[in-house]
């Protein structure tokens, strides 16, 4: 199972920004519920198979039937073409359901590496939308060139879901790759935990301290230089 890439796509964008029902929901618009509904019939289903991908974006307009059926997308070990797309709509449904699950795989360590792979990526945009892990940073966290900071994706206006999100879930994100970054036995999602949780300092350093009562590695590199590094 494998990405490449996580970024949204213009003509995606630009069909749905200027519909009328960026300012409505399912429950006041009999027309968008009927669409919302099809889409969802077919995510669920998974056929027809050529439409499912569009279904999934139309989803990120749909408050009522787009939420349980992403989650229960999450499940599917789908192609890479559509872990693309979910990947794109899934920070923009917020929604306890999505992140119940996306937090669920990527702690499970029965789940495979490139599932739960998806998920800690998944989880940055959950944690702060419009904001990404590119996948070739993903696959390889040393290939970073953004310093100390996500890569920016295309944002649209963020939907509630009916399970609304609790109080504290950054804080619940942040927990969640903490203790991947430090227990996990895999060294790739091991390296790519580390990786995110040191930028989601970045975006909120109160839901995600990085300094602790752990203890410091003092590394030798060469000559009179070391490095240190807070283990916590």
């Amino acid at each position: 199972m494998t990405v490449r890439t996580a970024r949204f796509v213009a003509p995606f964008l630009a069909a749905l920004t200027s519909s009328s029902a960026l300012a409505q929901g399912e429950a006041t618009d009999s027309v968008l519920a009927a669409a919302c509904r099809a889409d969802a019939q077919i995510v669920n289903t998974q056929s027809p198979d050529s439409l499912v991908s569009g279904a999934l974006l139309r989803l990120a307009y749909c408050d009522v039937s787009g939420p349980p059926a992403v989650a229960k997308f999450w499940s599917v070990n789908a192609d890479s073409t559509k872990w693309s797309v979910v990947l794109q709509v899934t920070p923009y449904l917020r929604d306890k359901r999505i992140l119940d699950t996306v937090l669920a795989i990527a702690g499970r360590t029965s789940a495979s590496v490139g599932l739960r792979r998806l998920a800690l990526v998944g989880l940055v945009g959950l944690f702060q939308p419009g904001r990404s892990v590119p996948w070739d940073v993903a696959l390889d966290p040393a290939l970073d060139s953004l310093g100390g900071t996500f890569a920016s994706s295309a944002v649209i206006t963020p939907l509630t879901g009916a399970v609304a999100y609790p109080s504290g879930y950054r804080a619940t994100i942040a927990t969640l790759v903490k203790d991947v970054s430090l227990g996990e036995s895999n060294t790739q999602l091991q390296s790519l935990a580390s990786y995110i949780r040191r930028r989601l300092y970045w975006l909120d350093p109160t839901s995600t301290p990085l300094a602790g009562t752990g203890s410091v590695g003092v590394t030798y590199l060469c000559g009179n230089r070391f490095r240190i590094q807070n283990r916590d």
